[in-house]
């Protein structure tokens, strides 16, 4: 069965790599906001059920060029799906179609959604309803491209429902489990955070270290389970991931200067299910030295204070220069620093005058604005 999953634009790779771990899929292609690949609906439901890369998961039906007119995207749309079998995806009556898109066009995604609505309604003979649909379609518009498919999962993969506490300023989750990824972390490492806003790096790293499913208390919410490809094996699927997670405590820790973003980032980990598997603490940036043996860290992630109304050209780089510092005293010789910020020369500059060199940077977005994910090692 053929499936494409959309991504956050620049996290492509990460997430090629997540589900070829997770469930073994072969992967066709990972551009462009969008991975393909192929599987089976037992490894489907397993992504669906795990991952936390993507954002969407869908069954794929076609793929189509796209104009920036409306009338002329939707004649090309009609041509690639030909005769759409709702009958294989489920025998209800009811469906929905929903659009997101990037580029620019004369139009925009409810345009795009209302007139696929139409189309698939005179194709499959079946009625469009946004409140309780038996299918949710879902098309994907980037560029001069789009892809469209069912989604089986049904809501944003996404988001996270322990972002309860949230701060305004915090990474998007995928972004913040592509940070850990890129700092090599495993479950026997020791990972630290010393900006951990609402947590959103520590509980990623949880996540994945203990295997705990990112979804679990959403699996009720999935529409596979109702779809005729998965309902046999969905809850089955569910279950063994569930049993295979491990929850000893791991060497994960979630430090803040301020006493309200640990607090904040507790909450979120408890409501994650993963509160217990992280160490959280008020911790001074100056003081970290004295919490952690020398060169006994193998991962620093974080987010770091960026320039702001609010502080200033020489506080920002005040902070930059003692993170630095810290790590020089508290990395391991292999060990890596994965810092996400817009203010690459001032990192680079605090990174250079403490012993280390920039390796690996690129952007993701983070909402309208793009961000910069920056890999220092030692020189």
């Amino acid at each position: 069965m053929r499936c494409f999953a959309v991504v956050d634009a620049g996290l492509e790779q990460f997430a090629a790599s997540e589900l070829s771990e997770l469930a073994g899929v072969d992967v066709l292609n990972a551009a462009g906001g969008v991975v393909v690949f192929d599987s089976n609906p037992e490894k489907i439901c397993l992504v669906a059920y795990r991952s936390q890369s993507i954002s969407r998961l869908c069954g794929f039906v076609c793929e189509f060029s796209v104009k920036p007119s409306l009338a002329v995207s939707i004649a090309s749309f009609k041509k690639a799906i030909g005769s759409f079998d709702f009958g294989f995806w489920s025998d209800g009556a009811s469906f929905v179609v929903e659009c997101s898109r990037e580029g620019n066009h004369d139009f925009n995604s409810l345009d795009f959604a209302t007139a696929a609505n139409e189309v698939i309604s005179g194709l499959a003979g079946k009625v469009s309803s946004f409140k309780s649909p038996s299918l949710r379609l879902y098309c994907f518009i980037n560029g001069d491209s789009a892809f469209f498919g069912v989604d089986v999962a049904g809501f944003d993969l996404g988001k996270r429902d322990y972002r309860i506490f949230g701060h305004s300023s915090d990474l998007r989750a995928c972004a913040a489990y592509a940070l850990v990824r890129l700092s090599g972390f495993s479950p026997k490492s020791v990972l630290l955070d010393p900006f951990s806003r609402s947590g959103a790096i520590s509980v990623e790293a949880a996540l994945f270290a203990s295997g705990f499913p990112v979804n679990h208390y959403r699996r009720d919410s999935f529409m596979l389970r109702n779809l005729k490809p998965f309902s046999l094996c969905a809850e089955k699927v569910f279950a063994s991931a569930d049993r295979k997670a491990k929850f000893g405590r791991l060497k994960i820790f979630s430090f803040s200067p301020l006493i309200a973003h640990v607090r904040t980032c507790e909450k979120n980990a408890k409501i994650a299910g993963v509160n217990r598997l992280i160490s959280f603490a008020r911790v001074d940036l100056e003081w970290l030295e004295l919490k952690f043996d020398k060169g006994s860290v193998e991962c620093i992630v974080s987010f770091p204070p960026m320039l702001s109304r609010r502080s200033s050209d020489s506080d920002v780089r005040k902070v930059y220069s003692e993170l630095f510092y810290q790590a020089s005293l508290l990395l391991s010789k292999n060990g890596k620093v994965v810092l996400a910020g817009r203010d690459e020369s001032l990192l680079a500059e605090a990174a250079s005058n403490n012993g280390f060199v920039l390796s690996v940077c690129f952007n993701f977005p983070m909402g309208a604005d793009a961000v910069l994910a920056s890999v220092f090692v030692r020189k």
